[in-house]
């Protein structure tokens, strides 16, 4: 699995956030491991970065606002 296989210093890649996760809790905790081990996460299609270290007020806003659009779409 992916996030098994990643390294430190490793962007994770993932085209669309609703490819990571099935919720929005799931997608804040994948997100938070990843940066936790030194990875960045990058969503290129909602055009969001996740950088490991740091931790943006905006940057999970928009996080929490497009993880819950999928969740609705999905639902």
């Amino acid at each position: 699995m992916l996030i098994e296989s990643a390294r430190e210093v490793d962007t994770v890649l993932v085209r669309s956030i609703d490819r990571l996760a099935r919720n929005l809790q799931e997608l804040q905790s994948i997100i938070m491991d990843l940066n936790d081990r030194a990875m960045d996460v990058e969503f290129p299609t909602e055009r969001l970065l996740f950088h490991a270290g740091e931790d943006s007020p905006f940057d999970r806003l928009q996080m929490q606002m497009m993880g819950a659009l999928a969740e609705f779409e999905r639902a």
